[in-house]
């Protein structure tokens, strides 16, 4: 369904006068004399002129006030996927392992969906002449951004860790964005998860590990088929 941006109307009326509150022009005792009801009707004329004006100058002005551009934050209304996912954060030696001595299939690449999270998204955009015509605008969904760089860092650390390796095609350009990207990433996210303190007999102090602790999260096979069912391309692969 294509995104539009609906625009706020405001509706113009008016309420009848009340017939008590309204001008009687019989005749009675109490009529004016006739100049005096020319100049009320003059008066009520160039009234009622200025109020239709008034009315058919608001209405134009709506209906040719340009629809405000699609921006980021409208994709927000088809990415609804909510922190209602309980997960128990555990060590998992598969992402854990160096790359060379897997024997299947690389972990971390299972984690990007097919087109590695780049998506298509229709908008609808207003044209001068009137009507609209549907666009497409391309995105990156961030949290497969961010698996993309820790990969890569961990990529490089094998590759240090390994003397034999000729290199993972990842220069320290690449490294140190995805050092800043993720420090980004984590402080946005903002997991605010009370991780219990244990206390290090060798170290003498109360430290962290983050092992066995419920957090709140959102379904992460949703967000993979969300980003599948709108890629734009079909490559696969994690780097």
């Amino acid at each position: 369904m294509p995104l539009s941006k609906d625009l706020e109307t405001a509706q113009t009326g008016y309420q009848k006068l009340l017939e008590e509150e309204s001008f009687d022009y019989e005749k009675t005792e109490y009529s004016r004399p006739l100049s005096s009801c020319h100049g009320l009707f003059s008066y009520r004329v160039a009234f009622w002129t200025l109020s239709l004006l008034y009315v058919v100058t608001v209405v134009l002005s709506f209906a040719a006030w340009p629809s405000e551009p699609s921006s980021n934050m409208a994709l927000y209304g088809i990415i609804d996927i909510p922190f209602d996912d309980k997960v128990v954060f555990m060590p998992d030696r598969d992402f854990v392992a160096p790359t060379d001595s897997m024997t299947g299939e690389d972990p971390w690449a299972t984690l990007e969906p097919a087109g590695r999270g780049f998506i298509q998204v229709p908008v609808e955009n207003p044209l001068a002449g009137g009507g609209s015509v549907i666009d497409s605008q391309y995105y990156c969904i961030s949290m497969f951004h961010q698996l993309h760089c820790i990969a890569s860092l961990k990529a490089a650390f094998d590759s240090m860790m390994n003397k034999s390796h000729t290199g993972d095609g990842h220069p320290l350009g690449h490294l140190n964005h995805c050092f800043d990207y993720l420090r980004q990433a984590t402080m946005c996210a903002g997991d605010m998860t009370l991780e219990p303190a244990v206390e290090y007999t060798d170290i003498g102090r109360k430290g962290v590990e983050g092992w066995n602790v419920e957090h709140r999260c959102r379904n992460f096979q949703a967000m993979k088929d969300f980003a599948e069912g709108h890629r734009y391309l079909n490559s696969t692969g994690i780097l």
